[in-house]
């Protein structure tokens, strides 16, 4: 799965309140330090209507930056998020797997 899918796959699990599968494309590092789902389910509550990719930057080859366009129940918003590829917890590795860092939600 590519950075984008798993941004996608992500967006959508906040979008219908599928918490688990949200954590499926979490990094494993933010799971390590949020073991319960508060912040995804928080995130859920925006109310997520549409969500769009509009650029991807790759940062480095286990780190892209995403700029998404995001319209919720009380408006439209342009966030930044950031995806990394890890094999556990603190360890960015090209042989890891995709994952979003909820913690670089940053609107834009």
């Amino acid at each position: 799965m590519t950075s984008q899918e798993t941004l996608l796959s992500w967006f959508g699990a906040i979008q219908f309140n599928k918490i688990t599968v949200a954590q499926d494309h979490t990094t494993k590092t933010w799971l390590s330090n949020h073991p319960k789902s508060g912040r995804l389910k928080d995130l859920s509550a925006i109310g997520i209507k549409r969500f769009e990719i509009l650029e991807t930057e790759e940062i480095s080859p286990v780190m892209h930056r995403h700029i998404v366009s995001v319209t919720h129940k009380k408006g439209k918003s342009k966030i930044q998020l950031m995806t990394i590829k890890e094999s556990a917890p603190y360890n960015p590795s090209i042989a890891g797997t995709w994952g979003v860092n909820p913690v670089s939600w940053e609107a834009k």
